[in-house]
């Protein structure tokens, strides 16, 4: 990967929701690797060198913003993960929601510099894909089939940017990341919030944990979308980046009470109403296009995430 990896040095990237979980850990990967990164998002990460990055702090729904923004700069490589992780439905706030992750994203488009653009990565979701059997995986051909305003604002982004690619050649890759975790985690995500909570209070209320989900450690997904902008044979295609290993959410909060030491009391919480029971990816395209999988254990993984919360 370092040969590469060496093509990416002195070029220019934007980081869409550049300080976020994901884009502030994948922002500082780019920044090592020597690429000039400048940050596109709503809000300030007060823990990111801002000296380090072009920052602008912009809506991305504002669309004489974003014009403004694309007339003015170009760049080699753009990374969207702009929006945030909401399930509402459409009635309680949904159409923000669409707006945040769909109609933004036209657009952009309608001004981005294609003259000097090498790659365009759409950071998509599981939450795209059907509710499946246990015995089966979620490959990137299955007919997805989106249950909330924030799936399918994913999946019509996916569709629209699939088009643009087929029609005008447009150089863009889709990876669709499943559950996503590590340092820096806003606390109300799963395990920095069972790692809080059982820190401060001794014990912690959860669900009985059936649910079956798909646990990828920071650093490997950001290698893999690394691996994506790297890989000639990527463009125009979708890729599943996760771990591809099943556990339950139980067993997660099993590891990590046992490594800190608190109680916890399952089924004193309700499961969420309409709530996929079971997502796991299948990574055989990642595998075998990307040269990519995930190098993180879980245990290990639990046990980096753990101390930086408690350190």
């Amino acid at each position: 990967m370092n040969k590469r990896v060496n093509i990416l040095r002195g070029s220019t990237v934007l980081v869409i929701g550049g300080t976020g979980f994901i884009g502030s850990h994948l922002s500082k990967k780019l920044l090592d690797l020597g690429m000039k990164v400048t940050l596109l998002s709503l809000n300030k990460n007060k823990k990111m060198r801002s000296n380090l990055y072009s920052q602008f702090f912009i809506d991305i729904t504002n669309t004489k913003k974003i014009k403004f923004f694309f007339k003015k700069y170009s760049f080699n490589y753009i990374f969207n993960l702009g929006g945030y992780v909401n399930h509402n439905l459409f009635s309680d706030g949904g159409e923000k929601i669409i707006d945040q992750h769909f109609l933004n994203i036209m657009g952009q488009f309608k001004y981005i510099n294609k003259t000097k653009l090498i790659r365009y990565v759409y950071v998509g979701s599981a939450d795209e894909y059907p509710k499946i059997n246990k015995s089966e995986r979620m490959n990137e051909k299955l007919l997805c089939s989106p249950r909330s305003p924030y799936s399918f604002a994913k999946f019509a982004s996916t569709n629209f940017l699939q088009m643009l690619h087929i029609s005008e050649n447009w150089p863009i890759s889709i990876a669709r990341i499943f559950l996503t975790y590590g340092p820096g985690q806003s606390v109300n995500r799963l395990i920095p919030n069972i790692i809080t909570q059982g820190v401060k209070y001794g014990s912690v209320n959860t669900t009985h944990g059936s649910q079956i989900r798909d646990f990828c450690f920071i650093e490997d997904v950001i290698e893999g979308l690394i691996k994506i902008i790297i890989c000639d044979k990527a463009v125009g295609r979708i890729f599943n980046i996760a771990s591809g290993k099943p556990v339950t959410v139980k067993n997660i909060i099993q590891i990590i009470s046992y490594k800190i030491g608190f109680k916890v009391n399952y089924g004193a919480l309700l499961q969420k109403k309409g709530e996929s029971k079971y997502q796991v990816a299948d990574i055989t395209l990642s595998k075998k296009i990307l040269k990519w999988q995930p190098k993180t254990s879980l245990e290990e993984g639990l046990t980096k995430t753990i101390k930086s919360f408690i350190i």
